[in-house]
């Protein structure tokens, strides 16, 4: 990624400005982000990311699912809008139990587990929704969620193949994780490496190389018992993701300009003024 010390942001001021009537609130994100400090805390996944973290804790009777989006700055600010309900600058807690209820109505469908081909509802347990400092005043928000579904009866104890599909968000670039944790039983088989690189997303390993992972879903399967001493969980066949990293801020910048430009000209009917 490119040095922001280094990129000649004021290239970029006289466009947003003849933007600042049909699209305010895009223009000040973009002028806060063009005139953030060198030293800011920007997102190390970029600035328009929504980073996802999906950890299963396989039991003998249960399956447990903690699963956190750590939104960048561009798809925080919405968000922050719309936690402080009364615009007095405070997020209160009925603010963000009311959120979280809308949140989660509009978006409880998209997190599926089966187990053994049939579906396993998962119960909401514990929901928060944090903010921390972002890059040129702008803030950051992390959603958290804690599910739980009960294995049935007659599965446990015998080999369980299980399935679980994140949706959510499907469009938006970022870190796509998906850690495994057992206790008291056995995983045999997974789709992804079952480690936790990221801790829950709280460091970003800076040499994962030109793609980070992809990973929305995963198919496993695990049971009682432990396998051959010296042997590990095996992985499924999995096709290579073609897939690309985020690009640096300057990228991501240039690209909203570009949509807000469209926007702008289609709204004039394609015609940026008249001809002389």
């Amino acid at each position: 990624m490119a040095d922001p010390a280094r990129i000649p942001w004021g290239i970029f001021f006289a466009f947003p400005l003849a933007l600042l009537p049909a699209f305010p609130l895009a223009f000040l994100i973009v002028l806060f982000l063009a005139l953030a400090p060198a030293t800011a805390a920007a997102h190390p996944m970029g600035s328009f990311s929504v980073n996802h973290y999906t950890k299963l804790t396989l039991t003998p009777d249960s399956i447990y699912v903690r699963h956190l989006l750590d939104l960048a700055e561009v798809p925080s600010f919405p968000v922050l809008q719309a936690l402080d309900r009364n615009a007095d600058g405070l997020i209160e807690a009925h603010e963000k139990d009311a959120y979280l209820d809308s949140f989660f109505a509009a978006n409880d469908t998209l997190y599926t587990c089966d187990l053994n081909r049939f579906p396993v509802p998962l119960e909401r347990t514990f929901a928060n929704v944090l903010v921390r400092e972002g890059e040129g005043g702008l803030q950051q928000v992390v959603i958290g969620v804690d599910r739980a579904g009960r294995i049935p009866q007659k599965s446990r104890g015998a080999l369980i193949l299980g399935h679980y599909r994140d949706a959510s968000f499907p469009s938006r670039v970022g870190w796509k994780e998906i850690a495994i944790e057992t206790r008291g039983v056995t995983l045999v088989r997974s789709t992804v490496d079952p480690g936790d690189p990221t801790d829950g997303l709280t460091k970003y390993p800076e040499d994962f190389g030109r793609v980070p992972p992809q990973e929305s879903e995963v198919r496993f399967s695990f049971g009682s018992g432990d396998l051959p001493a010296g042997e590990g969980a095996d992985r499924f066949p999995v096709p290579e993701a073609a897939s690309s990293r985020p690009a640096g801020r300057i990228a991501w910048i240039a690209i909203a300009l570009a949509v807000a430009a469209a926007a702008f000209l289609a709204g004039r009917g394609g015609r940026p003024g008249k001809s002389s």
